[in-house]
């Protein structure tokens, strides 16, 4: 039958439901009367400087060397806003 094992691709079966697909109608209908131009997006990230990846290449039976710093490091959030015209605030912040 050439069946191969696959993960599963999983939906909540309540989006099917007639009470969701109302609100997602009247959800469109508010999101038309938007105007493009009022829209912002924001964005947030972080990172920790100390981070260092765990795996690494070697030859068959060899070892994986690399240096980290010892501390734990700084923590680095970044955050943004973007709008059609461009960007509006970068902002990071060092705890």
């Amino acid at each position: 039958m050439e069946l191969t094992r696959k993960k599963k691709t999983l939906h909540a079966n309540e989006a099917e439901s007639e009470r969701v697909k109302k609100l997602r109608s009247q959800d469109w209908t508010t999101i038309r009367e938007v105007c493009l131009k009022d829209l912002v997006f924001i964005d947030e990230t972080g990172v920790n400087l100390a981070m260092n990846r765990r795996y690494a290449r070697a030859k068959k039976g060899k070892r994986a060397y690399s240096k980290c710093p010892d501390n734990r490091g700084n923590n680095v959030t970044m955050i943004g806003a973007i709008a059609p015209t461009g960007i509006l605030a970068p902002f990071r912040n060092c705890l």
